[in-house]
């Protein structure tokens, strides 16, 4: 796997994953650590016209783009790459959150597709880590291509997280 793909991935589980639902310590990390990005063009593609998200840049092996982000909800953490190699990083993906299986923990996958952008064809990927018992977990998902405006981005990878119902 290529550089780029393995600073993307492990940037994920680092910084996404490992603080799950707490997007406030995200946010104090990310700006204690990296340069928030200020350009309206960009915070648009990878947080959204959502008031109150924000984007950092994060170091590159290659010095291609490769960026934090949280919605403006606090919901949805996302890490953006220009160079990451898309199918090494779907494998190492889907591995990630299929390994979350466990019992009173269910995975599945709700979306696998292949999707025409701009430059070709792009996957979209959606898998769901539920807590059968409370009723809430994360919706993990995998995107590769231009299916965002044009923007010269390969891949991302994003975690929401999903209250029960009525919470």
């Amino acid at each position: 796997m290529d550089s780029n793909s393995v600073v993307a991935i492990n940037q994920f589980n680092a910084i996404c994953v490992r603080y799950l639902a707490k997007p406030e310590d995200i946010r104090t990390w990310a700006n204690n650590n990296y340069t928030s990005i200020r350009d309206p063009d960009v915070l648009a593609t990878v947080v959204g016209r959502i008031s109150g998200g924000a984007a950092w840049r994060l170091p590159s092996p290659t010095g291609r783009k490769l960026t934090l982000s949280l919605r403006g909800d606090g919901k949805t953490c996302a890490i953006w790459s220009e160079a990451a190699d898309p199918e090494d990083v779907e494998i190492e993906f889907r591995n990630m959150v299929a390994g979350a299986a466990r019992e009173g923990i269910i995975v599945k996958t709700t979306t696998d597709s292949t999707l025409p952008t701009r430059s070709g064809l792009g996957r979209l990927l959606s898998m769901s880590v539920m807590d059968s018992h409370l009723g809430s977990g994360y919706l993990f998902t995998f995107i590769a291509g231009d299916l965002f405006a044009g923007a010269p981005i390969s891949l991302s990878m994003q975690m929401v997280r999903l209250d029960a119902p009525g919470k």
